[in-house]
């Protein structure tokens, strides 16, 4: 997950960075999603999805446009 605030003038290239990000992770196995704030244009949060760990971690290495730090993946928690 990463929170990214983009000012009016870039969110054309981070719409753009965002459908190739979108490409890779689909391509390597995973899920990535988009969510804008509804009250407060151009603050985004990025969600990264994929069924363990290390086929994200490989995901994010690969991924262009900068990576996500891995230190900062999040797993499902149990609740039954």
């Amino acid at each position: 997950m990463r929170h990214t605030n983009v000012l009016p003038p870039d969110r054309g290239a981070f719409r753009e960075r965002a459908r190739r990000l979108r490409s890779h992770y689909e391509g390597a196995g995973c899920h990535y999603w988009v969510f804008e704030e509804e009250s407060l244009a151009g603050a985004y949060v990025e969600f990264f999805e994929a069924n363990d760990v290390g086929t994200l971690n490989t995901a994010h290495r690969g991924a262009p446009a900068g990576q996500v730090d891995a230190a900062r993946t999040y797993i499902e928690v149990e609740l039954s």
